[in-house]
């Protein structure tokens, strides 16, 4: 079952480990398996619970700890019950709950939580909201430099007469703020700060390296064009000055430091060429290219790193004051946040690891007793994704370990260097841990796992022909060797052509109209899909579902990917990071709260008036205007208040009667709720707002509307997040929220996709870690590379602190210093890494078929950049992935297809048609909207291609339809008042009933002790607090519990349908036109006897009648959907209502 490095990996005894483990290798199982073989160890078992299991997200802890269970029962199937290797199990099904499976956070903070009479902080502090934290540190920054302005401290003062422009002192905020990110992420900022105003000569030899590298790579090209002139046809009169030249830049190789390499750069020269006479055109062309680079090479090297002493020695004088001024800044910076932050008893990440490092060391970086005691209690430490820790995390780890830490992760695979993740921890324990021989050797060991269980061969030979050539240990972080490669582990049924990797080129030439790059590449990518839809098979051998493709994207370009897919009818869906506030919805509801706290805000009450909830035209609004104008003699040039305008309309004006009403209605809606919000929070208000205006299914019937109804109610968290900020008000509320959106903290869309919605999704590369899709595209690889940070006043290296711009404020000279270029160097170069990684995690994301999608402007001339063996200046000069797969691929192992632009741009005319003739017919709606309109019109189907994506009617939307609207408004309210986490809580316990493992309740001595280890392998911890574990065994001791109990193995669980009926048969009018209903049954049992359907339900009702009458119509499909799929009777329906604690027959 284990490959010899699996099984290794699993079972070294001593030491601590470093597990290499490619993409898709398994390391996961691997690690649950040496989890489990510790603790069935027949000679030295561990408890669970003396373990410390750290992952990177809480999603992956929760993960973890439901596997490890999964294979703790799979163990005691193995065992008699009165063994004592089964109690012995059991035992342990029962430590995992309490098991420290966490994030590092997690684990930080229970280190704090466990320890804090050693620190100074109320043990009531909250760990603050990203955009609480965001909006402190703003109002830390604006009194910190109003504060600096009025001492104007002469250091400061020089910084800001540097680096202050026309936008002011942005660009000082900002390189604070990041030389604050680099330092928190550090095991001791404040010293590391300090360090920064020691000057060394680390980055001359540094740069001095790198190019003699660069050298290395002209003479390399050097060596081409002497061999392309010594061809037959070869343009041999170029040979004299290549020669001369290839000995004038092999001499800098001499050069002892970078002080004589700069002066013999500068003398190389370059003389005209010779003419060639006769010989192929195509060698003399290719030679001149070869030339015309490396000359350029040489040239810029020698004009940046144009080393004199005394220019040295000049600019690091006058960098002194700057360095110190800014390190000042970001010391006071750190203080005066701390400060802002014990204020409000508030601490942020960076706090929680920082405390618990406090606690673990002293102050002379030695273990404490606490850090003892930890040291004792885990008999073994695990880290995934190793290849992201910082050295904060890893000062943690050291300070409580024991040479008993397993590191699993992929250096290959680390992309947050954003977040100050530093691969180097992992490179220098895969330098220096040797591999593995003896499983009880002491020594640190590594173990590398290769063989990759996720991908067909044709995914892993093209992502190894490109690394191979582009990953290397100076640029990507490692040598992309055999060690690196990936190795078939998986087995595929028959087929390969159809699956190998391809490269899509669109060319785009010289578009003579307005689309865009992006818009014809989606247009070539739909073609694709199309095409691949009709012939490829997947997962042994099924139709390709437009669910198994995933687009990959490096930018926030989803949507107009998405945009032209749906245009296209491939339904598509890209999940938003950006625009929230911008959303029409949100900008609404945030302009009526504006409205209700100030009337005579024109814009907002204009917005408020013109909104679903008053129901203005603007054509009644110019009337307002106008007739208030007449009636006042007000003179078109002067300024009106809106205000002012309706007040005296309503009672004034001669306006219509209709128009009045409306302002009647607005001006009854600004008093009640200017009142309520002296008393109400905001959470409240909105929802009050919501529950008597409709507005969530006002707004819900609009296209996209499940999307803006998810975005409402986000509004309404995040206005809790405001409460617990400390803050109150709706004036404060609204300030609190403009202020977001002047600090760019947007939440982003909210998410409504289910995984089972058969629809195309886009995604970014970061998004996908972790994750394997059948088919994947990455699109638009001819992205550039965002360089931003090469191009700041003051640049920032861990290694070589900062490289300060030269400034001379009397000459007005500003120009980069030498070292600030070698700094700019050494961060182009880790960017080029960093981009190589998040391209091979692009790249092995497929399981069945990589396709690489790019836009270029000269298809043959882009061809001609292919190389068998790139240089390090080749790889380090590419501008994009695009550039850098054109550099390495090969014919072999990717199909190349080409499309282009102009016959993209036909068949997209011919496409808009026929979408506008669907258009007509297949109109985007819901039900609110369909109410209104089905007196009048036909049923039509609704089916969208928009944004909505919504192409059928839930069971649940039926059964909305088929109530009247004051029932419907009061199970709102009922739903919804006095706890905004109702619909929570019902997920909470649909997710526990979905997945109650009935086989296992013998194995624990009590229901309650079942229901308990249930609820704590819920991977969503607000789930686990939303479950009183009495509902559910009251449930398990019903007629209906002992059912499932005895009958689990028949039972199905969330059984997704899609039907299609009649809307007659829907109670959706008279038409006999068919449409498609979906929706989720719980529960059912097959029986000799029929089917029995079960619903649960958590609404808060005080009898039986009110639930039958509420989900009958909702019932009565879900039987039908059955009987239609099954072909058998249900025989009986129940309800189980978890406020009344009974099950409850449909039909008696």
């Amino acid at each position: 079952m284990w490959t010899k490095a699996q099984q290794a990996a699993i079972d070294i005894k001593k030491g601590s480990i470093l597990v290499s483990a490619a993409a898709g290798s398994g390391k996961t199982a691997v690690l649950v398996e040496r989890i489990i073989k510790k603790i069935t160890d027949n000679d030295n078992p561990v408890d669970v619970d003396s373990l410390l299991v750290m992952t990177f997200t809480r999603a992956a802890a929760a993960s973890m700890k439901e596997k490890i269970y999964n294979a703790l029962l799979k163990e005691m199937e193995k065992h008699e019950t009165n063994t004592v290797e089964f109690k012995r199990l059991k035992e342990q099904s029962v430590l995992l709950a309490s098991a420290k499976i966490m994030t590092t956070d997690s684990f930080c903070l229970s280190i704090i939580r466990e320890n804090i009479d050693k620190i100074d902080i109320d043990p009531a502090f909250c760990v603050a909201d990203e955009s609480e934290i965001s909006l402190l540190k703003a109002d830390t920054m604006d009194e910190l430099l109003e504060s600096e302005y009025e001492a104007a401290n002469k250091d400061f003062m020089e910084l800001s007469d540097a680096f202050a422009n026309s936008k002011g002192d942005k660009s000082i905020v900002e390189f604070i703020e990041k030389l604050y990110r680099f330092a928190v992420s550090k095991p001791w900022p404040l010293e590391w700060l300090d360090s920064l105003n020691e000057s060394d000569d680390k980055w001359q030899e540094y740069i001095y390296n790198q190019i003699m590298k660069s050298v290395d790579s002209v003479l390399q090209d050097i060596d081409e064009m002497i061999d392309i002139c010594n061809e037959e046809e070869g343009p041999a009169s170029y040979l004299d000055n290549v020669l001369e030249e290839r000995s004038s830049i092999g001499g800098i190789k001499k050069a002892a430091d970078i002080f004589e390499l700069s002066k013999k750069l500068n003398l190389v020269s370059f003389d005209k060429l010779k003419a060639a006479k006769g010989g192929d055109k195509d060698l003399r062309e290719r030679a001149k290219a070869i030339r015309d680079k490396y000359k350029d090479n040489i040239s810029k090297l020698a004009q940046d790193y144009d080393f004199d002493k005394d220019r040295v020695f000049l600019e690091e004088q006058s960098e002194k004051a700057k360095i110190r001024a800014v390190v000042d800044l970001t010391k006071k910076y750190i203080s005066l946040f701390n400060e802002k932050k014990r204020e409000k008893n508030l601490v942020d990440f960076s706090d929680i690891e920082h405390l618990a490092l406090g606690i673990l060391v002293d102050e002379n970086k030695n273990p404490t007793k606490v850090a003892e005691a930890y040291k004792k209690e885990f008999s073994e430490i695990y880290i995934d994704e190793y290849q992201d820790s910082n050295y904060l995390q890893e000062a943690i780890v050291n300070a409580i370990e024991k040479n008993n830490v397993f590191m699993v992760g992929d250096v290959k695979q680390s992309i947050y260097g954003f977040r100050q993740a530093s691969p180097k921890l992992f490179m220098e324990k895969y330098k220096t841990f040797k591999s593995f021989d003896n499983i009880d050797d002491e020594d640190a060991k590594k173990v590398v796992l290769s063989k990759n269980f996720r991908s067909r061969k044709n995914v892993l030979d093209g992502a190894n022909v490109l690394f191979k050539k582009i990953m290397k240990e100076d640029i990507g972080g490692i040598e992309y060797d055999d060690d690196a490669a990936l190795y078939l582990g998986a087995s595929f049924d028959e087929g390969d052509k159809e699956y190998v990797s391809e490269l899509m080129l669109t060319d785009v030439g010289s578009i003579e109209d307005d689309t865009s790059e992006i818009e014809l590449e989606a247009r070539a990518i739909a073609k694709r899909i199309k095409e691949l839809k009709k012939e490829l098979k997947v997962d042994g051998g099924r139709d390709l579902k437009y669910s198994d493709i995933v687009i990959l994207v490096r930018a926030s370009i989803g949507e107009s990917i998405a945009k032209v897919l749906n245009d296209e009818n491939i339904p598509a869906y890209a999940e938003n990071n950006k625009g929230y506030f911008q959303t029409f919805e949100v900008r609404k509801i945030l302009a009526i709260l504006a409205a209700v706290d100030n009337h005579y805000s024109d814009v907002d009450l204009t917005a408020f008036l013109n909104s679903e909830i008053v129901g203005m035209t603007d054509l009644e609004l110019a009337n307002i205007v106008s007739d208030y104008r007449k009636k006042q003699n007000i003179e078109k040039s002067k300024k009106i208040r809106m205000m002012d305008a309706i007040i005296f309309e309503e009672s004034e004006g001669s306006i219509e009667e209709a128009t009045k009403k409306k302002i009647r209605k607005a001006l009854e809606f600004l008093d009640e709720y200017g009142k309520k919000s002296t008393y109400m929070n905001i959470q409240a208000l909105l929802q009050d707002i919501y529950n008597k205006t409709d507005f969530l299914n006002i707004t819900a019937a609009m296209p996209g509307g499940q999307v803006r109804k998810a975005n409402l109610m986000l509004l309404i968290s995040k206005a809790g997040t405001f409460a617990n900020s400390g803050y109150s008000g709706l004036y404060n509320f609204i300030r609190y929220i403009a202020k977001l959106k002047d600090f760019d903290n947007d939440f982003g869309e909210a998410g409504i996709l289910s995984e089972n919605d058969d629809i195309v999704r886009i995604m970014t590369i970061h998004k996908s870690k972790g994750l394997e899709f059948p088919v994947c595209f990455l699109a638009n690889a001819n992205r550039s590379f965002n360089k931003t940070d090469l191009k700041q006043g003051i640049v920032i290296d861990n290694d070589f602190g900062l490289g300060v711009q030269y400034v001379d404020s009397e000459h007005n000279i500003k120009d980069s210093s030498i070292k600030q270029n070698v700094i700019k160097y050494k961060l182009g170069t880790e960017l080029m890494g960093e981009e190589l990684r998040v391209l091979y995690v692009a790249l092995t994301r497929a399981m069945e078929k990589m396709i690489i999608s790019g836009t270029c402007k000269d298809v043959k001339k882009a061809l001609e950049t292919n190389k068998e063996n790139p240089r390090f200046l080749d790889i380090r000069s590419c501008n994009s992935y695009l550039d850098l797969i054109l550099l390495s691929f090969d014919r072999i192992h990717f199909d190349l297809k080409l499309y282009d632009y102009k016959t993209l741009l036909d068949e997209e005319k011919l496409t808009q048609k026929e979408v506008g003739d669907l258009h007509k017919v297949f109109e985007g709606s819901d039900i609110k909207k369909y109410a209104e309109l089905k007196k009048r019109l036909d049923y039509t189907y609704p089916y969208s291609v928009n944004v909505d994506l919504k192409t059928k009617f839930s069971v649940s939307e039926i059964k909305r339809m088929s109530q009247s609207e004051e029932f419907e408004i009061k199970q709102n309210k009922e739903k919804t008042g006095g706890a905004n986490n109702a619909g929570e809580r019902g997920n909470a316990y649909h997710k526990l009933m979905q997945r109650l493992h009935y086989e296992n309740i013998e194995n624990f001595k009590n229901r309650l002790e079942f229901v308990k280890s249930e609820i704590a392998l819920l991977k969503n911890v607000s789930y686990r607090e939303l479950i009183n574990p009495e509902d559910i065994v009251k449930f398990l001791d019903t007629k209906l519990g002992e059912i499932f109990i005895r009958y689990h193995k028949n039972l199905k669980r969330e059984n997704q349908f899609i039907m299609g009926i009649s809307a007659r048969e829907a109670n959706m009018g008279d038409s006999d036109e068919t449409v498609l209903i979906q929706g989720v049954i719980d529960a059912y049992i097959d029986t000799k006897d029929g089917i029995i359907l079960v619903d649960y339900k958590t609404d808060n009702v005080k009898d039986a009648g009110t639930l039958i009458n509420r989900y009958k119509v909702q019932l009565e499909l879900y039987k039908k959907s059955l009987e239609m799929s099954t072909g058998k009777n249900v025989s009986e329906i129940f309800i189980y209502s978890f406020a009344l604690g009974k099950e409850i027959r449909l039909y008696e």
